[in-house]
């Protein structure tokens, strides 16, 4: 029940004390095309504060619904297992079957996130894609082929509502997990979409235009679904 402004600053706060303390987690740079831009200290650590806080944002505005952020996550660390297990294999494994015990929970209403979770597990995913990252076996585009559902949604919702002129953190029930009346045919269409998103990840190289292309067609196609189903 804590007020948004007191969430974020205590999120700010903790996430600060992490950047600070492991340099590991920090971005170090980002590249636009062939243009890298590599960070110092202090920049690199405003920059991660960001990026951390925009996925902790975007995360929780995504849960809604039992096994929505949950698939997110496990889809997140069954792609790192596929594209980078032989270097941490029982760690992501072991991750990974924690993920799927808490599916199952989730699945038959046992337990849900809410706010303490999604903080802490949003901060968690955050830092372990900002390592992967770092050490070059995550490129910008995986991020973003794992990540733009959840992120166009929040755009979608948040243009919304500043164009009902109503606050962006408002709490509504028109998200994407809102539109199906059988949720169990949504987490199925979402299984199928992130499997394949995940084939066309390894086994094509695909630019950044090309993929933001995919993702905003199969955004749409993806709510069309869910407003039949």
């Amino acid at each position: 029940h804590l007020k948004i402004k007191y969430k974020f600053f205590f999120s700010l706060i903790l996430i600060l004390i992490l950047l600070l303390k492991f340099n590991e987690y920090r971005i170090e740079y980002l590249y636009f095309f062939d243009q890298r831009i590599n960070f110092i200290n202090s920049t690199s650590i405003i920059i991660s504060l960001f990026m951390i806080l925009g996925f902790f944002h975007v995360i929780n505005m995504s849960d809604g619904r039992n096994c929505l952020v949950i698939l997110y996550f496990i889809n997140i660390f069954i792609f790192l297992l596929l594209k980078n297990g032989e270097n941490y294999f029982n760690y992501y494994l072991i991750t990974l079957i924690s993920l799927f015990l808490v599916f199952i929970q989730n699945y038959f209403n046992k337990s849900f996130f809410g706010n303490s979770g999604i903080l802490f597990v949003s901060i968690f995913i955050a830092m372990v894609l900002i390592y992967e990252f770092n050490k070059g076996t995550l490129s910008i585009e995986n991020i973003f082929i794992l990540l733009y559902l959840p992120f166009f949604d929040a755009l979608r919702v948040t243009l919304v509502r500043i164009y009902k002129k109503k606050s962006p953190f408002l709490s509504e029930k028109n998200h994407l997990h809102h539109l199906p009346r059988n949720w169990n045919h949504a987490l199925i269409v979402l299984i199928i979409l992130f499997s394949l998103n995940n084939l066309i990840q390894l086994f094509i190289n695909l630019s950044f235009l090309i993929i933001f292309s995919y993702s905003i067609i199969s955004f749409f196609v993806i709510y069309k679904i869910f407003q039949k189903i």
